[in-house]
């Protein structure tokens, strides 16, 4: 993991021992967390768990909760504490497929633009083909691995199992979502506590008020374009925005 702002991130991972992005914590804080077939640890040192919830299936994905005070690398043990039965979707046994989210705490003082994750059935080895350790190699667009935080990722195999979530270049915002209103987003996205508070917003919408204008502007965003409805204009409009999106310079994140 490279350091580069308070923030959680969560992902599905597939099987084994988890190794994740090393920091001294208090050792009387240290324990073993139980949860279905598995036990979580943060012994190694360098973060603290603070709970885990779940059972690995889909339904009911494991869920850590963990602090991390520095942007050092550190070690997430896992164990079997019950029997194994391949496919097993019940909760009770160690199957073969974990479901886990990872909820991290950003205690270090400094933004965070990655987030990597390593995969050892032995620490210190790299995984190897025939250890089984993957982060579903097998789908090439897996629908389990997502952030709330990170744009993109992009994975390793053998001789390693490794995970790289990022940050994006450019943000495109709709300001009519369903859920959460686009400026809702944008002065999230544009917060001081934000990681992502100095890249590069686009409003691309249909609304063209001017009050609404204006408040996008007050909250931070780089540019607005009012999407035309007209098809044609649209793709031309696009065309445009894949132009300038080609030529603007974005801050480097290691500057944060």
């Amino acid at each position: 993991m490279r350091p580069a702002a308070a923030r959680r991130a969560w992902l599905a991972l597939l099987l084994g021992f988890c190794v994740l992005p090393a920091i001294p914590a208090r050792a009387e804080d240290r324990r073993q967390w139980p949860a279905g077939p598995y036990s979580f640890s943060d012994e190694l040192g360098g973060f603290l768990i603070r709970g885990v919830t779940g059972t690995g299936t889909r339904d009911d994905p494991i869920v850590v909760h963990e602090e991390l005070e520095s942007a050092t690398p550190v070690t997430l043990t896992i164990r079997a504490i019950r029997p194994i039965r391949p496919f097993d979707s019940s909760g009770e046994y160690v199957s073969g497929i974990l479901y886990m989210r990872v909820l991290a705490l950003n205690d270090s003082g400094q933004p965070w633009v990655e987030f990597e994750f390593e995969l050892q059935e032995i620490l210190g080895r790299p995984s190897t083909f025939g250890d089984g350790l993957s982060f579903d190699q097998r789908s090439k667009i897996p629908e389990h691995i997502a952030s709330p935080d990170f744009a993109t990722f992009s994975r390793e195999f053998a001789p390693y199992a490794r995970l790289l979530l990022k940050a994006p270049d450019v943000v495109v915002l709709d300001l009519n979502l369903p859920d959460m209103s686009g400026t809702d987003i944008l002065a999230r996205l544009k917060s001081d506590s934000s990681p992502l508070r100095r890249t590069p917003v686009v409003v691309l919408t249909t609304t063209d008020d001017k009050v609404e204008i204006q408040r996008c502007y007050d909250l931070g965003c780089n540019v607005y374009i009012t999407k035309p409805v007209n098809y044609e204009n649209f793709a031309e409009a696009i065309r445009q925005l894949g132009l300038f999106l080609s030529v603007i310079q974005v801050p480097n994140p290691d500057l944060a």
